[in-house]
């Protein structure tokens, strides 16, 4: 068996550690680049923590695998400083295996101006502007699919995206966008980290803050609100939720590994069946739905227009060209994510690991 070395140096404080460790599977191969171009590029910024090591490895599992024709998806996991040794060690290798992890010179918070910081710092760090940022928590299950066909004709400038607070309300312009994912035009980077509206007031609920320095400073004149695209799981938090949609953009609360499995399950696009090495194809049956359980059943939305990420009934070859980037889905069964479901116990709640 080889073994590989690496010297991990950091300048606050000065350490050297030497780390042997197994040689790691390769990062899968970068998609075949198509004759269109992307139209825009968005950075999705995912906030968390910096122990949260787990549910970083689980959310690229379900974000690696994505993808939209229509624009350039980069996603980077977002915390403060680091304050424990393993951290500097396992978030160094984190780095230095994904690449996909930007540091705030922060101490960890939720209302005492990460968010600034994160957004005034963003035009010094990256190497090049997108255009658009967009903000969201790790409760959050996003299709970058549908996120892009909605963003595609708006705006690229002055642009402030989300869901509406207060929940009932369709007014993009009645109060702010929720902080589980709204998104900011460039230029609305770029003039927050320069502000002295935003810089004068950065401790409070900061989604909230964020749309009163809009407010304040005249910015964000374009503003979307994506109803009924983005809610909360189905039951979790009143007027805020409603059942799953095929047309989905984002889905906010997940904080529970059978929430996760349901909403995985539903957005599939494959299932597993016994003829796909015989014939190659596979007969698709119905999405296993119920109004009570919080999903559209086929039944519900026959008279809408359905998604391309959710099929109906018919048959099809189980993976499609467009469909290579979510056919990892075809896998899922619950017993893969929760080990628990043999002996009757209840799945592990992530409730104490959010944000």
């Amino acid at each position: 068996m080889r073994i590989h070395y690496i010297i991990l140096f950091f300048i606050l404080p000065p350490i050297v550690i030497l780390l042997p460790f197994l040689s790691l599977p390769s990062l899968p191969p970068t998609p075949t680049p198509t004759s269109t171009s992307p139209s825009f590029s968005i950075l999705i910024a995912v906030f968390t923590r910096a122990d949260l090591y787990e549910r970083r490895h689980f959310l690229r599992l379900i974000y690696n695998t994505q993808s939209s024709p229509l624009a350039s998806v980069h996603l980077n996991f977002i915390f403060c400083n680091l304050t424990k040794p393993e951290q500097r060690i396992l978030v160094a290798l984190e780095i230095l295996r994904f690449d996909d992890i930007i540091i705030l010179n922060c101490s960890e918070n939720m209302n005492s101006g990460k968010t600034h910081t994160f957004f005034s710092s963003l035009p010094r760090i990256l190497p090049h502007p997108y255009d658009y940022v967009m903000k969201a928590d790790d409760d959050v299950f996003i299709r970058f699919s549908n996120l892009a066909a909605s963003l595609l004709p708006l705006p690229r400038r002055d642009l402030y995206y989300g869901f509406v607070i207060p929940c009932p309300s369709m007014d993009p312009f009645r109060e702010y966008m929720s902080g589980m994912g709204f998104v900011l035009s460039w230029d609305l980077v770029e003039w927050i980290s320069v502000s002295e509206i935003a810089a004068g007031e950065v401790i409070g609920p900061e989604d909230k803050l964020v749309g009163k320095w809009l407010k304040e400073g005249g910015k964000g004149m374009n503003r979307y609100s994506e109803k009924p695209g983005m809610y909360d799981y189905p039951g979790s938090n009143g007027r805020c939720s409603h059942d799953l949609i095929p047309a989905t953009v984002a889905v906010h609360r997940l904080k529970r590994w059978e929430q996760w499995v349901h909403v995985i399950r539903v957005f599939k696009k494959n299932v597993v069946c016994a003829e796909v090495e015989e014939q190659g194809q596979c007969s698709l049956g119905f999405i296993e739905t119920s109004s009570s359980q919080g999903v559209v059943t086929t039944q519900e939305y026959e008279n809408e227009t359905v998604s391309p990420d959710i099929n109906g009934v018919g048959s099809s070859p189980c993976i499609d060209e467009d469909d290579k980037d979510e056919s990892w889905m075809q896998f899922i069964t619950e017993e893969a994510w929760c080990s628990n479901v043999s002996t009757s116990e209840p799945c592990e709640d992530l409730s104490t690991y959010a944000n």
